[in-house]
């Protein structure tokens, strides 16, 4: 049997997202691939940055640690990385966001999770936006490592302001119950939690917390960029 998506990407190979030039399969050339700001040298636990010199695994984060137990943040908000999350969310680039979630995809393991659950958008602002960039993300990386996608488990139950621009508290208070996810879902499951970008992990945190609730059995985290 002739594999028809085989032969389509013989006959008209992708275009790469930032230079145009061929890239066979993929959404990204290699040059390009190779200039992306990352991936980051990063604690495996909490996700941040780690100094020069510091060994892996660290413990940067045994003091504060996060709800969860891993997390994969493989790229700095910086360009282009920067210039196609934002173009993702606000222009509605949704070939943007397949590319994003191949990038992603690469860095998580297949065996990370059972379910992988984007952060979910408040209704109103979904509407607005007309998808929600996470679930776009979350959705490459359950189908190119067989994992279920869990959408419907989570709310945004409240309508948060934006966080841009609040410190690390303002943001930890601005969510405060602002999700509510079903145990119906989740329950005893391996959950990976996925957003776009990280700034200071309150989304999150918030996130983890509600699925903890739920009876989650374990959490992992991951997104495109650290900010």
């Amino acid at each position: 049997m002739v594999d028809r998506a085989a032969l389509l990407r013989r006959l008209w190979p992708r275009e790469c997202v930032l230079c145009r030039q061929p890239a066979g399969n993929r959404f990204f050339c290699t040059p390009c691939r190779r200039g992306l700001p990352g991936p980051r040298r990063a604690c495996p636990r909490c996700g941040d940055e780690l100094p020069a010199g510091r060994p892996l695994p660290a413990g940067c984060c045994r003091a504060d640690a996060p709800p969860w137990d891993r997390a994969w943040i493989p790229w700095r908000y910086a360009w282009p990385v920067d210039g196609l999350v934002i173009g993702m969310k606000f222009s509605r680039r949704l070939s943007w966001a397949c590319a994003l979630g191949e990038l992603l995809a690469d860095h998580v393991p297949a065996d990370c999770a059972e379910l992988v659950m984007p952060v979910p958008l408040h209704p109103a602002r979904l509407a607005l936006r007309g998808f929600n960039q996470a679930q776009e993300l979350a959705a490459r990386i359950a189908s190119r490592h067989g994992l279920g996608l869990c959408a419907e488990a989570a709310r945004r139950v409240r309508a948060t302001p934006a966080q841009t621009g609040l410190p690390a508290a303002a943001r930890r208070q601005n969510l405060t119950g602002a999700f509510a996810v079903s145990p119906r879902w989740i329950h005893g499951r391996r959950v990976l939690l996925v957003d776009d970008v990280v700034t200071t992990g309150a989304t999150l945190a918030a996130m983890a917390e509600a699925a903890l609730a739920a009876g989650a059995a374990s959490l992992s985290v991951c997104a495109v960029a650290r900010a």
